[in-house]
């Protein structure tokens, strides 16, 4: 097997790419790409003739939230489809079919039945199958109509079909509750349940009519027997969550690539895996084998990639130098701490009064940035920890759905024991309403959630009042102690 290599970076998104598909059109000899990105678009690129490039064809921009899912619905003159559609899921739960005319700017359908982010798409026998976070496969009639079959709890990750290996209407399942399971579509009854994965299952790929293949938060790969549901061979390699798998064309199922948290992207054949591609990026959310060979990958840092093992498409030495380097600089960057303790006023600074109740600084102890919060009761600076590093730009699960971030939070409410819950919380979401769902799902008074206009003398020097405004939470992350100014 051939390395890969850098061959071009498609530019174009303003924040994650979640997702990366390919297809091809008839008379034309290169795949086109798909990528669907947190930036709430979707967008359809086409190779240049020159190769090493791809030029933007169209943009789909209707859901409300970002994409979380594409699948390809090809041309079928037999049911009078005449050209190919893309259909993407959402974050707003719907699915929507688009054109790949442009003259065409409005989606042609809009699928509604989903009560959660729509996380996978797959097209066989003439109709739509979508999974879930709401916990559910959904198998579509029209836009309007469908069955809905509970799958997993509390959600689905992803689907994929056996009708292209075996001709019939199954499809597998992978989902938070750890396990995999397989579907007879036309009776909705599960056939086989398969049990292994220690954590959330991200990711599962048919093989053939006797494999399939499954991508774990738990950091591994496993290998299955579809029949007996016995998993074959368990594959280590990733040291983080592994979020997608990808098969190459040409091996019969046997080599295939992988993509997770870890920031890389690996080349396996069999249960061996052969080469690892550092990218300067967090995450590989996803990846995708073309006809060709090449492999498209898309990333936390807004670019897709594509790697190849063909010398003549391969990148120049200059884009390759820019690629190792951006790699190098991201590693350097990693290992930084973002907190300057030398740019801290020391501990004089506690001598001075806050200006209001819950008011907080940092300050530099002998090298230790400490974070200090102003009572207003007793008139001092009370320390609630030392402040390390920014929460890293990793995303975390939380009852089996993926958030930006999951804090922990200690609520000291005058028992002998901490009280430890989780805060689940996405950039995109409004600080305020996810600080009120919080106080909700934990059953905690409203009075927790913004005390900053209140007067300080009617504030009594309870434990759970020196915790407040939630604006200004002690949190621990990923064994990091940070302040999260809400």
């Amino acid at each position: 097997m051939a390395e890969y290599r850098l061959s071009c970076e498609v530019l174009g998104h303003s924040a994650d790419v979640r997702v990366v598909r390919s297809f091809t059109v008839l008379g034309e000899h290169r795949d086109r790409l798909v990528t669907a990105s947190r930036d709430g678009t979707a967008c359809v690129w086409a190779e240049e003739t020159s190769g090493n490039s791809y030029i933007l064809k169209k943009i789909f921009q209707k859901h409300t939230g970002y994409v979380s899912s594409v699948c390809v619905i090809p041309k079928d003159p037999l049911s009078g489809r005449e050209s190919t559609l893309i259909a993407t899921g959402g974050q707003d739960k719907t699915i929507l079919v688009h054109s790949l005319d442009e003259d065409v700017k409005e989606p042609l359908e809009c699928y509604t039945g989903h009560g959660d982010l729509v996380t996978s798409i797959v097209y066989q026998h003439n109709q739509l199958i979508s999974s879930s976070w709401d916990g559910t496969i959904r198998v579509w009639r029209s836009c309007v109509n469908s069955e809905s079959i509970p799958a997993h709890k509390p959600a689905v990750w992803a689907l994929d079909g056996l009708f292209v290996h075996d001709g019939s209407r199954r499809v597998l399942s992978c989902g938070a509750d750890r396990s995999i399971k397989l579907w007879e579509l036309d009776t909705k009854l599960c056939l086989q349940e398969y049990r292994g994965h220690s954590d959330v299952v991200r990711d599962v790929k048919v093989a053939s009519s006797d494999i399939f293949l499954s991508a774990a938060n738990d950091c591994t790969i496993r290998r299955w027997n579809i029949h007996t549901g016995l998993c074959l061979n368990e594959l280590y390699g990733h040291s983080a969550f592994v979020y997608s798998i990808a098969l190459l064309p040409g091996f019969q199922g046997s080599c295939f690539v992988s993509g997770g948290e870890d920031g890389t992207l690996r080349v396996w054949n069999g249960d061996v895996c052969k080469q690892v591609l550092q990218l300067p990026a967090n995450s590989v959310w996803s990846v995708w084998c073309m006809s060709n060979g090449d492999i498209a990958c898309g990333s936390s840092d807004s670019v897709a990639r594509i790697f190849t093992a063909l010398d003549e498409r391969a990148a120049s030495a200059e884009v390759l130098s820019n690629f190792l380097a951006a790699v190098d600089n991201h590693k350097a960057a990693s290992s930084q701490s973002d907190i300057d303790v030398s740019t801290l006023p020391g501990l004089e600074a506690l001598s001075r009064q806050g200006t209001k109740h819950g008011d907080t600084q940092m300050v530099n102890n002998n090298g230790i940035p400490e974070v200090y919060q102003w009572n207003e009761v007793t008139e001092q600076w009370d320390k609630i920890g030392n402040a390390v590093a920014k929460a890293p730009e990793k995303s975390a699960v939380y009852e089996g759905k993926e958030y930006d971030y999951v804090f922990d939070i200690e609520l000291d409410e005058g028992s002998p024991v901490m009280r430890k819950l989780k805060l689940p919380y996405n950039k995109n979401t409004d600080p305020y309403l996810a600080a009120d769902d919080f106080l909700n799902a934990n059953e905690l008074p409203s009075c927790y959630l913004d005390q900053e206009d209140a007067d300080p003398s009617e504030v009594d020097d309870k434990p759970t009042d020196r915790l407040i405004p939630l604006r200004y939470l002690y949190l621990n992350h990923h064994h990091m102690r940070i302040l999260l100014n809400l």
